[in-house]
């Protein structure tokens, strides 16, 4: 085997496998090596450091280029503290759908890069911005950057967003004109490089539905005190046995004896993870009694039981909405209104059921829906983009959305797709900016008189409607489908790039969280960063 092959290979391991550089310096792993091939030179732990830097520079530049290609992307971003550390990690995400390809979620990492000091606002949309520039993600390709609800991250985006109305509005006044001297212009430009502009802001989702799942459904407490005792009795009984279960080998090999389940203990910023474990109790059935019995916990009665199986069955909504919003590859922006109607229609149709027990957490938990989703269940002109991103996706369509909205909103999608197509069309018959400077008396008289060929637009507007009305009218749901309409897939690249959840990042901080150990605390910021990138960018090293 060549020694380039050789060297190519203990990259790829030690990347992969997330192991220390000082591994190839090990004398196990020399032997190894040596032993399957006792001609070959193991690398020096600095000569793996000059091909991590090399390997990184080509995997950056490789994703420098596949971005340029994009036309829309969206990031995701969020701050991990780990070993009295701060960093700011980042993602992107585009959609990989050429007229002749089918529609594919690309993502890849940008960056998590160290966060000094407080974090602030303005540091937070510094370093935002700077990462986007590093990237080369201007504004204008960038449809939205999603973050969780945190307030630091909120008015980052709310003091330097930038805004297109603003900036028309600027330049719309033409009544004093103004000549800029010399000075102005090299000042303005000497500013301009210290401008932070930041795009669209979207929060999370999950992070949303996450907040109205346990602070919400809490509130059920202070509306029913009798619902009070009885859940909190109920859940401090799972507690109980979460506890003694995570805390003693013994008690774990009792549970073990008496039933196949083991029991899953919930994790602390996860509600998903505390009602997989309630369903894990009780899917033990009747031997739960005796699982308490045999860890000494206080036994459950038949009303807690009761009341914990309508917690399941009124939060069940809630969690697969949850898991939906959360995924990476098949979750897209139009998934957001479907998700969250199916959720209060469902809510709304328990409640009218008469729950025995849970009637106050239905009431509380539709009371958070209209706190924190009331523009999207109201369908406003505030959540267009959602609404024309769920009609142009094909397993929703219209079938979603009540009657009386359904005309009001395919306006909207059609006039979407008009306007799409006329910029497709303008970009593609554009002149060029040569020619545009020529001089005027070599102007000819067609594109001198430069008048609108009205029957044309018609034409062009019917075969919109015409296009949109049998994408509407197909009875396929598939993602494949769209390569039939041309006009409504742009649309749904468009919309539908940006993410619900801002969970890709939080994805991102999971593997660093493997790098990034006690044992390896001498390790570099710059080289944790390459390491972690070139883990999480594998795809854009061919």
């Amino acid at each position: 085997m060549p020694q380039n092959v050789v060297d190519s290979l203990v990259m790829d391991y030690i990347v992969q496998e997330m192991r220390p550089l000082a591994t190839v310096e090990k004398p196990a792993f020399r032997r190894l090596l040596t032993g399957i091939n006792p001609s070959v030179n193991v690398l020096c732990r600095k000569t793996l450091s000059v091909r991590l830097d090399e390997n990184y520079d080509q995997m950056k530049a490789n994703l420098k280029k596949r971005l340029s290609g994009a036309k829309y992307v969206c990031t995701t971003a969020d701050i991990w503290s780990v070993s009295n550390k701060s960093y700011l990690g980042m993602t992107v995400h585009y959609i990989n759908a050429n007229e002749s390809e089918d529609i594919c979620r690309v993502s890849a990492a940008l960056a998590c890069r160290r966060f000094l000091g407080s974090h602030s606002y303005d540091h937070i949309a510094e370093l935002i911005s700077d990462i986007h520039l590093e990237y080369g993600l201007s504004i204008d390709k960038i449809t939205a950057t999603v973050t969780d609800n945190a307030s630091n991250f909120g008015k980052a985006f709310r003091e330097y967003m930038y805004c297109v109305e603003e900036q028309q509005n600027d330049n719309s006044n033409d009544d004093n004109i103004d000549v800029p001297s010399i000075g102005n212009v090299l000042t303005d430009e000497a500013s301009d490089q210290s401008d932070i502009y930041l795009p669209h802001h979207e929060t999370c989702f999950s992070h949303s539905l996450n907040l109205l799942a346990t602070v919400d459904a809490n509130a059920a407490c202070e509306l029913d005190a009798a619902y009070k005792r009885l859940y909190r009795a109920a859940m401090g009984k799972c507690t109980a046995i979460w506890n003694a279960t995570h805390r003693s080998s013994k008690a774990s090999d009792a549970v073990k004896a008496i039933t196949d389940k083991s029991i899953i203990s919930p994790a602390v910023t996860r509600w998903n993870s505390q009602f997989d474990s309630v369903k894990r109790i009780l899917e033990v059935g009747t031997k739960i009694n005796d699982i308490c019995q045999a860890i000494e916990t206080p036994k459950f009665k038949p009303t807690e039981t009761e009341c914990l199986e309508e917690y399941i069955i009124v939060m069940q909504p809630v969690a697969v909405a949850l898991d939906k919003l959360q995924g990476q590859n098949d979750s897209f922006f139009g998934h957001v209104l479907p998700t969250l109607h199916t959720v209060k229609n469902k809510l709304t149709t328990m409640l009218q059921k008469h729950m025995k027990y849970s009637e106050p957490l239905l009431n509380a938990l539709l009371q958070g829906m209209e706190k924190r989703f009331g523009m999207e269940l109201s369908l406003s002109g505030a959540v267009a983009d959602k609404i024309i991103a769920a009609v142009a996706h094909p397993f929703f369509k219209l079938r979603w959305l009540p009657d009386d909205k359904k005309d009001q909103c395919r306006q909207l999608f059609v006039e979407a797709v008009r306007k799409l197509d006329e910029q497709s069309t303008n970009a593609g018959d554009g002149v060029s900016a040569s020619s545009k400077l020529r001089s005027t008396h070599t102007v000819d008289d067609d594109e001198f008189f430069d008048f609108k060929d009205t029957q044309a637009a018609d034409v062009a507007v019917n075969e919109v409607e015409k296009e949109c009305a049998s994408y509407i009218g197909d009875q396929e749901t598939d993602l494949t489908i769209l390569s039939k309409y041309l006009r409504v897939k742009r649309v749904f690249v468009k919309f539908n790039t940006t993410l619900p959840s801002s969970a890709a990042v939080e994805r991102l901080f999971s593997t660093a969280g493997q790098i990034e150990v006690p044992r390896r605390n001498c390790l570099s910021d710059p080289t944790f960063e390459k390491l972690l990138l070139l883990k999480a960018n594998g795809i854009f090293m061919q």
